[in-house]
């Protein structure tokens, strides 16, 4: 962990690890303190998670990488990754992106460029590069990439009845009783979390494809002001 002093800007950069043998929670639990001592003052984090994730632009998410995408929610954090044609790591056994950029709302717009390079890295782990601008001076746009929709009132009420049926039609649920309980019967007796959670997943994008209109051409695109920037290299 380190102080980055960049023009007029001040913030808190981070290199980790998340060891594959290591219950992830306990890595959450370090980078939570971290946000703590960052609060306020801008944090950008560069990890190597060991976790997939379509959210990172991998194919698959696994146990680990849903922990981190509901972790990322929930304490409001972007990733700053791009869509590119190389995974971020890649050996004989094969490749998947498990290395991420994350950042905090202070940092979000102002991290640039973020390329996955082809230059040998000497490493079973592509170089990351991306630019930092400083905060004063600058003309920049974030826009988010995701699936956006157009709600409305009537699109609530049907999504609540398509959340339903897709969960019982993907899980197979009979009975009368409350999704909740049905759910909760149907995840104890399914000894493959991985799976249930993928079901759950899909039948959640099931009904907002079915309850809502997906919005064309993108959602709102906010402004700050432009900069020179330098760029930086991480070989994650």
């Amino acid at each position: 962990m380190v102080k980055v002093t960049y023009g007029n800007k001040n913030f808190i950069a981070v290199s980790i690890y998340l060891e594959i043998g290591i219950d992830i929670t306990e890595d959450l639990n370090k980078i939570k303190n971290i946000l703590q001592f960052s609060k306020g003052k801008g944090l950008l984090v560069t990890i190597d998670s060991n976790a997939t994730s379509k959210t990172w632009h991998d194919v698959r998410a696994n146990k680990r990488g849903r922990l981190l995408e509901e972790f990322v929610i929930e304490n409001r954090l972007h990733i700053t990754n791009e869509e590119s044609r190389l995974t971020t790591f890649e050996s004989n056994k094969g490749n998947s992106n498990v290395d991420f950029t994350l950042t905090d709302t202070k940092m979000v717009t102002l991290v640039k460029e973020w390329q996955c390079n082809e230059q040998e890295s000497f490493s079973d782990h592509r170089i990351i590069t991306f630019r930092v601008e400083k905060h004063r001076g600058a003309t920049c746009k974030y826009t988010h990439h995701g699936i956006k929709y157009v709600t409305s009132e009537e699109g609530y009420k049907n999504f609540e009845k398509n959340f339903i049926a897709e969960n019982r039609q993907n899980f197979a649920l009979g009975g009368s009783g409350s999704l909740d309980e049905d759910l909760c019967t149907a995840i104890a007796q399914d000894k493959d979390i991985e799976l249930t959670s993928e079901k759950y997943q899909d039948s959640m994008t099931a009904a907002f494809r079915k309850s809502f209109q997906v919005r064309k051409g993108g959602g709102k695109r906010y402004r700050i002001s432009r900069h020179h920037g330098g760029r930086r290299s991480s070989p994650s």
